[in-house]
């Protein structure tokens, strides 16, 4: 019986109560504290017991108005039959998890979805890829994408009824990133890597494949079908390889990715970050160049739809976007310090929550578990000022990098913190703004 209809008004969208259709797993484990610089409160959701992490930057982490938090942690399945190693032994929790969601009122935890980790000897195109955030949330339709640990499976979750479909077995590749999926829940996109051309000294010897998927609900109405592909290349002894295919939020049928590699740009077409394609793949295009010495990262698409945001690191940094069909590129805010790393926005794109990124041998040390302390803040676009909200402890490493992720009200903010191996989950109102 479901005990709570609720509306979405701005999609329209009827959503039954989480709690009423999926086990709970843990009573509540929120801690309450106070910034002892900003005097802000913050509210922990998740213990330090575990690895817990919300989604990545270009996910969203926020379900059923805002009144859920999308987590994932290396803690056990439901039954207990599992305990997910962690701690010294295996910092970067390449195991399984559990996708959960946190009741931001109560605390109550409950579980969606276990992220198994398969043999993958079974797999002959399994290869090592980026498995740290692996799900998002589309709340026109109420449902969650996500793919396993493994990478070999990917998945469709329905939050009304708890029904689950796979939508693509991958036994010759292996999935990479987190997939994304519109805000109406009509198509998502994922890519995959596969082994070859291996011949070819020139390249790395893998090809990505950027997957569509057209939806209605959990089903698919066509078959996954192809955006465009990419040889990865080694240029300059430098490997460069998409990833982040991230939709359009609300127009499904354009989508950006990046080129990623370990560098600052030299300034060239193949060395510039971020790239806009059409659905169909009609169209594929440099967004903007990365300027020589520049490193542009953690894209994301404004709420809005019409422009790309991303951060722009030289010495200090700054945050841009770009709009990617006619490569106009516009300062949001620029040269601070200290300089920001990732970033989300409000709906009407007016806050940029951002956490800085300041650690180094001197001034903020990491500790033996690799963490550092971070600011947590927040621009006006208006009135052009920054509110710094919390000092938190920030992991060197996925998955415990922070991750701010605003909802699209501007009301709440949810990010990630460090604690000792592991990491806690915690969320803070966003008020009294400058």
């Amino acid at each position: 019986m479901i005990k709570l209809i609720f509306l979405l008004a701005a999609m329209g969208t009827v959503y039954g109560e989480i709690c009423d259709v999926f086990p709970r797993v843990a009573e509540s484990e929120t801690e309450t504290v106070t910034d002892k610089v900003t005097g802000r409160e913050i509210r922990f959701l998740t213990n330090g017991d575990y690895m817990n992490c919300h989604s990545y930057p270009h996910n969203r982490s926020w379900l059923e108005d805002d009144k859920y938090v999308m987590i994932e942690s290396s803690r056990p399945r439901p039954e207990g039959t599992w305990k997910a190693a962690c701690g010294e032994e295996d910092p970067y929790f390449r195991q399984e998890r559990q996708l959960l969601a946190v009741n931001i009122d109560d605390g109550r935890i409950y579980h969606l979805a276990t992220l198994e980790m398969e043999d993958t000897s079974k797999y002959a195109g399994h290869l090592s890829m980026s498995s740290q955030y692996h799900a998002d949330y589309a709340p026109g339709s109420n449902t969650v994408i996500y793919y396993d640990m493994s990478g070999h499976n990917l998945y469709m979750l329905d939050l009304t009824n708890g029904k689950r479909k796979r939508i693509m077995h991958v036994p010759d590749g292996t999935i990479g990133d987190p997939p994304t999926i519109s805000r109406d829940g009509t198509r998502a996109v994922a890519y995959i890597d596969y082994p070859g051309p291996a011949e070819n000294k020139q390249f790395f010897g893998r090809t990505t494949v950027m997957y569509a998927f057209d939806l209605n609900g959990i089903e698919l109405t066509k078959s996954p079908y192809i955006i465009n592909t990419f040889v990865q290349q080694v240029y300059k002894e430098m490997r460069i390889a998409p990833c982040h295919t991230v939709i359009n939020p609300v127009n499904p049928d354009e989508v950006s990715y990046c080129h990623g590699f370990r560098d600052r740009s030299d300034g060239s077409v193949l060395k510039s970050r971020i790239w806009y394609s059409k659905i169909d793949g009609s169209l594929v295009k440099l967004a903007n160049i990365t300027p020589d010495g520049h490193i542009f990262t953690h894209e994301i698409w404004g709420p809005q739809g019409k422009y790309i945001y991303y951060v722009d690191i030289v010495e200090k940094g700054c945050v841009r976007r770009v709009e990617p069909r006619t490569g106009e590129v516009e300062q949001v805010f620029g040269d601070i310090t200290p300089r920001c790393l990732h970033i989300s926005l409000s709906g009407d794109e007016n806050l940029v929550v951002y956490e800085t990124q300041t650690y180094d041998s001197k001034g903020n040390p990491l500790d033996k578990y690799g963490n550092h302390d971070e600011w947590l803040a927040v621009y006006n676009v208006k009135t052009g000022k920054h509110t710094r909200l919390a000092r938190f402890r920030e992991g060197l490493h996925h998955p415990r990098h922070c991750h701010p992720r605003i909802n699209l009200e501007g009301t709440k903010v949810v990010f990630t913190t460090g604690h000792g191996y592991n990491s806690r989950v915690a969320y803070m109102e966003i008020d009294n703004i400058d």
